[in-house]
């Protein structure tokens, strides 16, 4: 008999292949070079995601019992959580996925994923402003260096910069 725990892990599971499947099969009209990105990251990811299934469903993966910290270090897991509190972390969880979402929809990969990385450190796990910049910085020169330079892979502006007529390069 199947836990809660265990028919949950399982739907879970199943809606990421869904989802994974669902963004190969919208891939598979775009041009060569378009749907590089997608079909390189999403096969192994369906892969993945089917292998993961196929242990939730025989039983083979089991609630969490201990959690690893900062430094390496084993604790045990929390168990006393509230429904209250678990859906709190849920809900934060779910509004960080929509804010990166919106951020990149709005700025395009470049700036909205350095800015949300930024804002992210910053406002989630409280780094310094410092930390946050750098990181921030980096991940806009990681998308542009080696997506759009390296890979030729063509983002999208975003919907708000297109829309102003602002184009965020590295090279014109």
């Amino acid at each position: 008999m199947r836990t809660t725990w265990q028919r949950s892990e399982a739907l879970f599971t199943l809606f990421i292949i869904v989802v994974v499947a669902l963004a190969l099969y919208t891939s598979r009209g775009w041009s060569q070079r378009a749907g590089l990105f997608p079909w390189i990251v999403l096969t192994p990811t369906l892969l993945l995601a089917l292998w993961q299934l196929v242990d939730d469903v025989r039983g083979k993966t089991s609630p969490p019992t201990v959690v690893i910290g900062d430094e390496g270090e084993a604790t045990e897991l929390d168990t006393d959580l509230t429904s209250r509190d678990t859906a709190r972390r849920g809900g934060i969880l779910v509004a960080w996925i929509i804010g990166f979402f919106a951020i990149i929809w709005a700025l395009g990969w470049g700036v909205g994923g350095g800015l949300a990385s930024a804002a992210y450190l910053r406002l989630a796990w409280r780094e310094s402003w410092r930390v946050s910049i750098i990181y921030g910085v980096v991940t806009f020169l990681f998308i542009e260096i080696l997506f759009r330079e390296l890979l030729n892979i063509p983002f999208d502006e975003g919907a708000l910069l297109e829309a102003l007529g602002i184009t965020i390069r590295l090279r014109p």
